[in-house]
């Protein structure tokens, strides 16, 4: 499940950022649409920071089998041996794709801003 909600994690904001350029709340179809896309950037938000702090509670039990075989797509290829902090690329490596998908969609006639965003989440 979470191999499925890392992967997917781009497309979800690409979809969620097109959303977010059509809100309406004039129909009730359309209301739901824009409930809907509100309600899924808040979990795009929430999630890497929840699981952050979920693994950051665990982190003496990450070698148990049980956390191990659920939630090691999170944490793989990461030296826990370098503490706590390390959960902060994966963690990145989400909100990097969530300010993508914001210059992809609000920014696509402002080449400097894409340059200078794409530069700053290089450079963090």
């Amino acid at each position: 499940m979470i191999n499925i909600m890392i992967q997917s994690y781009s497309m979800v904001a690409l979809s969620c950022m097109i959303n977010l350029r059509f809100l309406e709340w004039t129909a009730v179809n359309v209301v739901f649409m824009s409930l809907l896309t509100l309600i899924t950037l808040i979990v795009l938000l929430a999630f890497p920071i929840g699981y952050w702090r979920f693994l950051n509670k665990r982190f003496d039990e990450l070698e148990t089998n049980e956390i191990k075989r659920r939630h090691s797509a999170f944490y793989k290829g990461l030296d826990l041996r370098n503490g706590r902090l390390v959960f902060l690329q994966p963690v990145w490596f989400m909100f990097r794709r969530l300010i993508l998908a914001f210059i992809v969609v609000f920014l696509r006639g402002n080449v400097i801003w894409q340059i200078v965003l794409m530069t700053m989440t290089v450079i963090t």
